[in-house]
């Protein structure tokens, strides 16, 4: 069981929100999906506009094959934060695992844009990755 802990100072409140959103990011990975649901909606009900906790939430959803939920979370969480990589390449392979490999190829541009820039890439290092993920969800297409 994740230990819930609640600070009254500002301060340890954050600190407290991001140490269970990296438990939350854990969690799945270790099996335990459903507490990693539980600690992200209560990291979403203390901080509702924090977007790594709706994008971990949709992780745990995701695992546990809710994945219609997932992508309301991840959208939640983009429209929070527009250009949170990370998101965004979830919302792409949750739609890829839906079958719906189109909107998941509509979303490549965006994703290998905000790639770029956090790594300092260029143009056609972008339009490379862009092609690889075109490439491997074609192959997802009837």
């Amino acid at each position: 069981k994740i230990m819930i802990f609640f600070f009254s100072s500002r301060r340890r409140h954050t600190r407290y929100i991001r140490v269970t959103g990296i438990q939350t990011c854990a969690l799945p990975i270790l099996g335990r999906p459903m507490e990693a649901e539980a600690a992200s909606r209560h990291v979403i009900g203390l901080n509702p506009d924090y977007a790594e906790a709706h994008n971990n939430l949709a992780v745990a959803l995701e695992v546990q094959g809710r994945l219609d939920e997932a992508l309301q979370s991840n959208a939640r969480a983009i429209e929070l934060n527009p250009d949170y990589t990370e998101a965004h390449i979830n919302t792409g392979n949750l739609k890829l695992r839906r079958g719906d490999a189109r909107a998941a190829i509509e979303a490549a541009p965006r994703v290998a844009s905000l790639m770029a820039e956090e790594m300092g890439r260029d143009r056609s290092w972008r339009r490379d990755q862009v092609e690889s993920f075109q490439a491997l969800a074609a192959g997802y297409l009837p």
